[in-house]
């Protein structure tokens, strides 16, 4: 019966071969062959075939791809389960191993190696060329080297100075619209609203040097600051199907938005920062933009000391969308996170106004300098921890060492083999923060330190090789040759946001909602 139908399937009725139907079959069994073939050799000849995980997660990119877009990004906890019990040494997918040891975190994100990363975890941004997102460690380099000087601590404690005035500014009316439009009027705000605006407010005096004004929106409700949100949900479906999200780049924005209605958001936000980049290269702007007292990282980008490449108008734009993106996430999540946990903890707030009066006159008008913030020992406490649960990037970080062989324990990593780790085994671990879940900020107190020779930080691990104070595994920002620029924007923006909400809170945390 079988034969019968493949005959009359591959032929016509008058017997003449169905060369169609021939060709489509004979591919269909070559595909089928193929994926066979690519299995067997994942499982049994691939060079990480040696490395202990679940067999399905070593044959196919598609046990990822489940739980990254059928489950909505929960592979990092399916990751932790693996760690539980294989080790913490697990192949996660078909070419990458995950290690769980914050001991190795020195290892592999060392701070003068130049690194690779995988093209699959590349794509997550939709960015092409900018520093984030560059595969090769021989072209983040230079792109790097062209935006760095903008993010050092010299002139991160500079534009606090310049800015302290508009810093200030945002600070008064954030403070003034609480005491006036909220303070004893038991009205529910969204915190995570309201702290956007004064985030996005910030960043954007810092990047472009002009007001932004987000936070007078009526109930903090503009739509700009959290739109962002909008194109962090496109991160996973651009690193597994990167050539869908090209063929939707491919058609008009309002068909993209009829089709996929949560594609606004991302697109009117890249659109938001490509107009305030136009505006500030526009020709005829010239003079006001080469005469501009202030250095915005625009500036910085299109300087004619950095190369021709870089300074092209299209990667300045997309430059300038990835650091705000990068910094309006980090800031805004790791301030929702740590303000919900003060305000919900009234023993955590008393301490941190107390520690703010004593320190700051009820009646200064004056924006302390961001040195004398960093000495308040409790505030910088409240900000550690909230990075902390903040977590920074959930998705694991991928580096590849393209001539160096690495070494954890007994095992050997040859060179060119994808190796990962992420914040939040880190952050997690419980002999680092006991109680890991907690919002402590006790645990940063004393200046801890993690002892050389102390016990594994994980079971089945090695011992640290080195004495390091508890704050080197606070990794919000990564580390390495690659780490993130949004932690840049936290130093100015994390401390004032705090001030401004904890000196003369009218706030009280709703836990029910």
């Amino acid at each position: 019966m079988g034969d019968s139908f493949l005959m009359r399937l591959l032929h016509h009725d008058d017997g003449r071969p169905n060369w169609t139907h021939v060709g489509l079959v004979g591919l269909l069994v070559l595909l089928a062959v193929r994926a066979v073939g690519l299995v067997f050799y994942r499982l049994y000849w691939h060079p990480l075939a040696k490395y202990p995980g679940p067999r399905l997660a070593a044959a196919t990119q598609w046990y990822e791809t489940y739980y990254s877009i059928i489950k909505s990004g929960q592979f990092p906890f399916e990751i932790q389960r693996m760690h539980e019990k294989y080790g913490p040494v697990v192949r996660v997918t078909p070419d990458e191993i995950h290690v769980d040891d914050p001991t190795f975190y020195e290892v592999l994100f060392s701070p003068t190696d130049m690194v690779d990363k995988l093209p699959f975890l590349t794509a997550a941004g939709n960015l092409p060329g900018v520093v984030s997102f560059s595969t090769l460690g021989e072209f983040h380099r230079p792109r790097r080297q062209a935006v760095s000087p903008f993010f050092t601590r010299a002139k991160v404690l500079d534009n606090f100075a310049s800015m302290k005035g508009a810093i200030r500014s945002v600070a008064n009316r954030f403070s003034h619209r609480l005491s006036t439009e909220f303070a004893g009027k038991n009205i529910t705000v969204n915190i995570r609203h309201m702290l956007a605006s004064i985030a996005t407010d910030m960043i954007w005096e810092i990047v472009f040097c002009q007001p932004s004004h987000f936070i007078d929106a009526p109930d903090f409700g503009h739509p700009f600051p959290m739109s962002f949100e909008g194109a962090l949900g496109t991160t996973h479906w651009n690193s597994h199907f990167p050539w869908l999200m090209k063929m939707l780049g491919l058609l008009p924005e309002s068909l993209i938005v009829w089709a996929w209605p949560t594609m606004r958001s991302n697109i009117e936000w890249r659109a938001a920062i490509k107009a305030q980049v136009d505006k500030i290269i526009d020709p005829r702007n010239k003079d006001a933009f080469d005469n501009s007292p202030d250095r915005t990282l625009v500036h910085q980008l299109t300087d004619p000391k950095i190369p021709a490449d870089v300074r092209q108008t299209e990667r300045v734009i997309l430059e300038n969308i990835n650091i705000v993106g990068a910094s309006m996430g980090a800031v805004v999540w790791t301030m929702t996170t740590g303000m919900y946990h003060i305000l919900a903890e009234p023993t955590i707030l008393k301490r941190l106004q107390q520690e703010l009066k004593d320190a700051i006159p009820d009646d200064s008008h004056d924006l302390p300098d961001l040195r004398e913030l960093e000495k308040l020992e409790y505030l910088r406490a409240c900000i550690d921890e909230s990075l902390r649960l903040a977590f920074g990037p959930m998705q694991r970080l991928t580096r590849i060492r393209p001539n160096k062989a690495l070494t954890y324990g007994d095992y050997v990593f040859d060179a060119k083999t994808p190796l990962a780790m992420d914040v939040w085994h880190m952050h997690t671990n419980e002999a680092l923060f006991p109680e890991p879940m907690r919002f402590n900020p006790d645990r940063w107190l004393g200046q801890p330190t993690v002892d050389e020779g102390a016990d594994p930080l994980v079971p089945g691990g090695v011992k640290p090789q080195k004495t390091r104070p508890l704050s080197y595994y606070m990794r919000a920002f990564s580390g390495g040759t690659r780490g993130c620029f949004g932690g840049k924007f936290s130093i100015p923006s994390l401390p004032s946001t705090l001030l401004a909400i904890a000196h003369h809170s009218p706030l009280k945390c709703r836990s029910s909602q």
